[in-house]
């Protein structure tokens, strides 16, 4: 099968966003308005304000005006959801939707033209069918859609169906080429549950070889497609914008698909999904490797066309990001997700949710390796998080499919920043495509391009030497209260090669300013480290104000190699590529198809089982 010119969609479709900013920032770029809803703190405040959120983002989309059925799908399907949902202006809607003139207008899957028009392909239509799901589904025993509405959106408007399933498409002359993950699992979660409708709805088209999803294999062929991910995670890892539209894929098969061993894989899903944004994020802010879209590789803010913080800002309501945005409290961006995180079933379980706001309940380091890599190492009152790895997909220099780095951070959790610029960061190589940031063990970080912003007084540090320490803790540092103690080393490339890819290089210690004063902070690193040369080349020794010794480089020779070489003496695994999916404290993952989610404050473990595809197990035990 010819795959080569598959990079070409991805590079069109690339252009197609370029051209299409203005549309998408005018319809999801500044939205909801939380100002008046607390952000929550607990895990019981975050429950009790649910409705308030709720309430908030449906006030929002009521008042945007009903859009056409048309490409630009978020503009007439996300209105139209919301006027189901609260009963208005519906009796126009069934006009709109019953319009001669309101037919498919494309097909599902990726969209394209290359070679000047000689090959090329209409489709996204599986955008629409995702909005079609909703509608058909939500207050489906109502009248707010006539009967012959519902008809037109099942018999017409949703057009997979069947259990011929979608994952190639032909480009004429330019061959066959496999689709991209979120456009399959788009179509086909539409197809199973389009399948559903036809069977309700009877008639000639309720063929139930055809339909059933249990006795045409659809139920089995969707259990086997879901296990991939708990196997081999997502191929769109962190995508931006594209994991929020995976998201949706699964929100609408666990609300809606009635086989309960598809439901419950697809809740699995979703439940990995909370653990894994829970270990990511402080205060819903996360800088992690993503892959798709360059067009937001060098963007700072953290919530840039990032579904999933969006669809928590509407379940956990932790938004600590929207504090200090120019409108505060007016949320940036993905009031799409936040109305169709709302009318899912899904909610977070408290394991996660503890896990997600009560951050004083569970210090944690967690390593996540997929295509790329993650590391984070969780305090009290901070949270570094690795930016991992440039990744090349060999797609033809357009770069559009290729996995991208972020700078090393501290997201400190009183800080109420979103963007990466405002705290304490390494920014890695200069070169994008040559950017590796995979520094972090407990309390430790390292890496090229060291920063401290200006968002910290002077008044704030003690320099002594290469050293620059940092008392983040009121009153000894009135502006600045985030109780912590961070020890910065930096200094000058001394080696060719990293003069080639930065100006200076360096590491940090960071511990909670309520362990220790910190005159004695700043004594124990500097008596412990007396003498020591630190270089930008080589093993490099560091002990910790703890007294933990780590030995680490700062640029390793190989790429699929950890920075870190030993800690107090016990070497470590540094090569990537022998790492499981999910070790640390909160996520393992012993063997393939089985995850484990540790909560060890409240002493509980959640055990996604999926080891035998076709019986999917989830369990809730107690941590001993």
């Amino acid at each position: 099968m010819e795959r080569g010119l598959l990079p070409l969609n991805l590079m069109m479709g690339g252009m197609r966003l370029l051209l299409s900013l203005s549309f998408f920032f005018s319809t999801v770029w500044g939205s909801v308005d939380f100002t008046f809803v607390p952000v929550a703190t607990s895990v019981e405040q975050s429950k009790a304000l649910f409705n308030q959120r709720g309430e908030q983002v449906l006030k929002y989309w009521l008042q945007r005006e009903q859009g056409e059925f048309s490409k630009k799908t978020i503009g007439f399907g996300v209105p139209a959801l919301a006027r189901i949902i609260a009963g208005e202006d519906t009796i126009s809607l069934n006009h709109l939707i019953l319009n001669p003139a309101t037919t498919p207008y494309a097909k599902y899957g990726s969209s394209l033209s290359i070679l000047g028009g000689l090959c090329q392909r209409n489709g996204d239509y599986d955008f629409m069918l995702q909005h079609l799901i909703r509608l058909a589904y939500v207050k489906k025993d109502s009248d707010v859609l006539w009967p012959q509405t519902r008809h037109k959106i099942t018999h017409q408007l949703l057009t997979a169906k069947g259990n011929d399933h979608y994952r190639t498409f032909r480009l004429g002359i330019c061959g066959v080429h496999e689709d991209s993950e979120n456009h399959i699992l788009m179509t086909e979660t539409s197809r199973y549950l389009t399948n559903q409708l036809i069977l309700d709805d009877g008639g000639e088209d309720a063929s139930r070889n055809q339909y059933d999803n249990a006795l045409n294999g659809f139920n089995h062929w969707m259990l086997n497609h879901l296990q991939g991910f708990f196997v081999d995670f997502f191929d769109e890892y962190n995508s931006r914008p594209y994991q929020g539209y995976t998201v949706l894929s699964l929100n609408n098969l666990h609300s809606f698909a009635r086989d309960p061993k598809v439901r419950l894989k697809a809740e699995m899903l979703l439940d990995l999904l909370s653990g894994i944004f829970a270990v990511q994020s402080n205060g819903l802010r996360r800088s992690i490797p993503f892959r798709r879209q360059p067009l937001y590789q060098p963007v700072p803010q953290t919530y840039a066309a990032d579904g999933e913080t969006a669809r928590f800002a509407m379940l956990a309501g932790n938004y600590t990001y929207m504090q200090k945005l120019e409108k505060p409290f007016i949320a940036p961006y993905g009031s799409h997700f936040m109305l169709s995180a709302l009318v899912s079933d899904y909610r977070i379980p408290d394991l996660m949710l503890d896990l997600m706001i009560e951050k004083q309940h569970n210090p944690y380091f967690q390593k996540i390796r997929h295509q790329n890599v993650e590391i984070f190492s969780s305090s009290k009152n901070g949270l570094l998080s690795a930016g991992g790895l440039y990744r090349n997909r060999f797609d033809v220099g357009t770069k559009l499919s290729d996995g991208w780095a972020r700078p090393t951070v501290l997201i400190a959790t009183r800080d109420g920043y979103s963007d990466f610029r405002d705290w304490i960061h390494f920014k890695g190589h200069k070169k994008r495509l040559k950017r590796k940031n995979t520094c972090v063990a407990p309390g430790f970080a390292c890496g090229l391009g060291p920063v401290i912003p200006s968002t910290i007084p002077s008044e704030c540090t003690h320099k002594t030497g290469h050293w620059t320490f940092l008392n983040l803790n009121a009153p000894a540092c009135s502006m600045v209260d985030y109780g912590l103690h961070v020890a910065l080393y930096k200094k000058d490339c001394e080696s060719l090669a990293c003069k080639k890819a930065a100006q200076s290089f360096g590491f940090l210690e960071v511990r909670e300013a309520s362990e220790l004063p910190f005159e004695l902070f700043m004594a124990k690193i500097l008596n412990s480290n007396q003498g020591r040369k630190f270089f930008s080349r080589g093993e490099n020794i560091f002990t910790t104000s703890r007294g933990t010794n780590i030995r680490f480089e700062i640029a390793p020779a190989k790429e699929n190699l950890w920075e870190i070489i030993a800690i107090n003496g016990k070497m470590q695994e540094r090569n990537f590529e022998k790492w499981p999916l999910f070790q640390g404290d909160i996520l393992n993952s012993p063997k393939k198809g089985l995850i484990t989610i540790d909560n060890p404050f409240l002493k509980q473990r959640m055990i996604l089982d999926t080891t035998v595809p076709l019986q999917p197990r989830k369990k809730l035990v107690e941590l001993q």
